[in-house]
């Protein structure tokens, strides 16, 4: 799941879904669209502020020298 931090949600899930050609396929919270592009693959357009965390499931975000944040995300195994 690739993830993109925008500081106008709004403005860029109007922007995504054009370019998808449609609307998310899910807004789970507010400041959360995703779109799934195929069994494995989707894209996530989130508010700047919001963080996910469930039990289960780790998040790590990161910089990159030029200033983007990359995320990586996905289930922990059972203890």
């Amino acid at each position: 799941m690739a993830e993109v931090c925008v500081t106008d949600h709004e403005a860029a899930v109007e922007w995504y879904g054009a370019v998808f050609g449609r609307p998310p396929d899910r807004r789970p919270m507010d400041g959360l669209a995703e779109w799934q592009l195929s069994g494995t693959e989707g894209v996530q357009v989130f508010a700047a502020d919001v963080q996910v965390v469930s039990s289960g499931f780790s998040v790590a975000s990161v910089r990159d020298p030029d200033g983007n944040t990359l995320t990586f995300a996905g289930s922990r195994p059972e203890a």
